[in-house]
């Protein structure tokens, strides 16, 4: 019966297993492409403001398709290991590193739909923005910087800057951390 003890305690279970791994929905293996995507990452700030919904959404209309999307909290250091390029290249790197491991993020495989041609890392890199939105705000205000970032360091996503970089960044978080 769907009222019982038993149903509720396997409903729990389905969300808050209380022994690692023993519910078969716990671990999805990756169904990411891996091949002609860019990767974006929405923010934990952004994930605890709950704006996950409406970016994900603004991504969708502006033509793009997300291929594949899971839930990370890393840590410092995994947090460090991503973003490691940009260590000597930023100048709030140590802010950056602290902002990706202060909580869950969402990680996307982005790829482009029908409706769009070109490189998807220059095309998705130029609709997420500027670094910092306070000039995304006024050079390109309907980017997803400008529209939900806050700060240059909480600024809504990251994404990949080169487009050699796109399956790289993406395997990181379909591949490596799957490991």
């Amino acid at each position: 019966p769907p009222n019982s003890y038993k149903s509720a305690e396997r409903e729990i279970n389905l969300f808050f297993p209380t022994r690692p791994h023993t519910n078969t929905f716990h671990r999805f293996s990756s169904c990411a492409r891996l091949v002609d995507t860019t990767c974006c990452v929405i923010l934990p700030h952004a994930v605890k403001d709950r704006r996950g919904g409406e970016i994900l959404e603004a991504i969708y209309e502006a033509g793009f398709s997300i291929t594949a999307l899971q839930s990370f909290h890393l840590d410092f250091g995994k947090a460090e290991e991503f973003l490691e390029i940009y260590k000597n290249l930023v100048d709030n790197y140590g802010e950056m590193v602290k902002e990706l491991s202060s909580g869950m993020c969402l990680a996307l495989e982005i790829s482009l739909s029908d409706s769009l041609s070109g490189s998807v890392v220059e095309l998705f890199r130029e609709f997420v923005g500027p670094k910092d939105p306070n000039i995304a705000k006024k050079l390109r205000p309907n980017t997803l910087r400008a529209r939900f970032g806050v700060t240059k360091t909480e600024n809504a996503v990251h994404c990949t800057d080169l487009p050699e970089d796109g399956h790289l960044e993406t395997e990181y978080f379909f591949k490596v951390l799957q490991n």
